[in-house]
């Protein structure tokens, strides 16, 4: 599934195992710079989905990596708009959708209308790019004009090829509004204002503006699910958990699922990141979590068409967590024994450096079946094969310190921090002292967490975590009381 997929355990603040709803910190390779993706291999869809328009000519989806300036001037000369991705090399979503949704197979007909660019959001040259726009989740997508640029849509998470369809042809119907004079297509121009203020942080003014629209719109409104997804992102920055909790409360599965079980999924994990925001004695915590069951169990047991492997997985994920929440053991346990039967089924025949994008998914469930040394085994397996990629240690190390398996998992975060990079890195120094602390190891946990403040506080404006910076800080003063009293 997506970005929005959330992890609410005790371990969670540090040890995140996939994408995450705020920014926190390529595929196994990084893309090449204007390189086709038409030659990986999509995921065979049951159903035929809806497409693109297909331009007047065919040209191939080519990527221009990590170089603005090159994409804004390609855009210039071509008169088109910028489909800019904004990825990060360990979440799980972004790999799924390069490898499996933006392909010429399931979008035809883009790339003649297009310049795609991708940004790798852990590397320090885009941390301008970032600071202008944003991520509000892992992955962002935006489609910009290049005069200026100017945000003409912006998509959160995970999609399908048809909510793209509607996502492209919205941005360019957006382009064409001339917005000093009464909009031709009013849902159009508001989601495009609405999606300009979240790109600004104005959160607060976007969600309102998203509600207009949704207020405005018919019932069977195609984007409505996905706009639903931005207004609770937008609450959520906002800092107002409860009216994100509201929005959901106020609808049912069935005004959500069936439009886009995709976004029905997100807005659910969304829901319930809002609702553990909420005072434990907020009678909204269990609705929410009912909520979240009702929309994710039919997701997660059956699937959807439009759903890829790790879309699914996320679905069971989440629905494991809402089980737990509601005291549901056997539910949750359910849940996560389906989750491992799709993972399964996806990893048969796949390469390692594509079978990497299940093994966060794969691990944490083992982890909660009980299984836990066949996660380190695997984990292990996926390390010796990929040994320039740091995903596998870092999940190694992560799993290793869930299981109390110190020396492990030092060795794993060891190999992980040399060759991690940007905010990334943080993260790995956060599992290192995780592990240090389980073996009662004070004095150099303390060490390690004041690498990864140093690390955090040198991160540029774009790349900037001001909640990870403060909850480091706080672990350290709290940790050095304890060992100076």
């Amino acid at each position: 599934m997506s970005a929005l997929v959330r992890r609410g355990h005790a371990l969670a603040t540090f040890l995140l195992a996939g994408c995450a709803a705020r920014p926190p910190s390529a595929p196994a390779q990084p893309l090449a710079s204007a390189q086709p993706l038409a030659s990986a291999r999509p995921l065979a869809s049951p159903q035929p989905v809806a497409s693109v328009r297909t331009a007047p000519t065919s040209q191939p989806i080519t990527w221009i990596r990590d170089d603005p300036e090159a994409a804004f001037a390609r855009a210039r000369a071509e008169h088109k708009l910028v489909f800019v991705d904004l990825w990060a090399t360990w979440c799980h979503t972004c790999l799924s959708m390069q490898r499996f949704v933006l392909t010429d197979e399931k979008l035809p007909g883009a790339g003649a209308r297009f310049v795609f660019l991708a940004v790798d959001g852990d590397r320090e040259k885009n941390a301008d790019f970032l600071r202008r726009f944003p991520p509000a989740g892992w992955p962002t997508f935006y489609l910009l004009s290049p005069d200026g640029p100017r945000v003409r849509g912006r998509w959160i998470g995970a999609a399908s090829p048809a909510q793209l369809a509607r996502f492209f042809a919205d941005a360019e119907r957006a382009a064409s509004l001339d917005t000093d004079r009464p909009a031709t297509d009013e849902l159009t121009a508001l989601v495009a204002s609405a999606d300009a203020l979240a790109t600004a942080g104005s959160y607060a003014d976007a969600a309102a503006k998203y509600g207009v629209a949704l207020a405005k719109a018919p019932s069977d409104w195609p984007r409505a699910p996905d706009v639903r997804v931005a207004r609770a992102s937008a609450f959520l920055h906002a800092g107002d958990p409860g009216a994100c909790v509201d929005m959901a409360l106020a609808a049912t599965p069935a005004t959500a699922a069936p439009l886009a079980p995709i976004s029905a999924s997100d807005q659910a994990a969304s829901t319930l990141e809002c609702a553990e925001k909420l005072p434990p004695g907020d009678a909204r915590r269990r609705r929410a979590a009912e909520l979240a069951v009702a929309t994710l169990a039919g997701l997660c047991e059956t699937g959807a068409a439009e759903l890829t492997p790790d879309d699914r997985a996320d679905a069971c994920g989440n629905l494991l967590d809402a089980r737990q929440s509601l005291g549901d053991a056997a539910g949750a346990r359910r849940a996560a024994e389906t989750r491992l039967a799709v993972l399964e089924a996806a990893l048969r025949g796949l390469p390692d450096d594509v079978a990497l994008i299940y093994d966060p998914a794969l691990s944490e469930t083992l982890v909660s079946l009980g299984r836990g040394e066949e996660a380190l085994a695997r984990l292990q397996a996926r390390a010796r094969a990929l040994p320039s990629n740091y995903n596998p240690p870092y999940h190694l190390a992560r799993i290793a310190a869930k299981l109390g398996r110190t020396e492990l998992g030092l060795e794993a975060v060891e190999r992980a921090l040399a060759l991690a990079y940007g905010p990334r890195r943080a993260n790995a120094y956060a599992i290192k002292a995780a592990l240090l602390l389980g073996a009662h190891r004070e004095a150099e946990a303390i060490t390690v967490l004041e690498a990864e403040l140093a690390l955090l506080t040198s991160l540029p404006a774009g790349q900037k975590r001001p909640a990870t910076e403060r909850v480091t800080r706080e672990r350290l003063a709290k940790l050095r009381r304890s060992t100076n009293p």
